[in-house]
């Protein structure tokens, strides 16, 4: 019995330890993921600004 708990418990060690790493892993992949994403929301702001200032700008041209 103690035998198989010596040759269990590293084991068990050894897969919590590979979850715990591969948590850090996706957590540091999301939050690059997530980095990206308010770059892009950032230009994706400018451009707006940039479209509605020069649309407020243009003259009015009738139909």
């Amino acid at each position: 019995m103690l035998e198989i708990v010596i040759c269990i418990v590293p084991f068990l060690f050894m897969l919590i330890g590979l979850f715990i790493h591969r948590m850090q892993k996706r957590n540091e992949l999301l939050a690059e993921h997530i980095e990206n994403m308010e770059d892009e929301i950032e230009a994706i702001k400018d451009l707006l600004d940039e479209y509605t200032l020069v649309s407020l700008d243009s003259p009015k041209e009738p139909i």
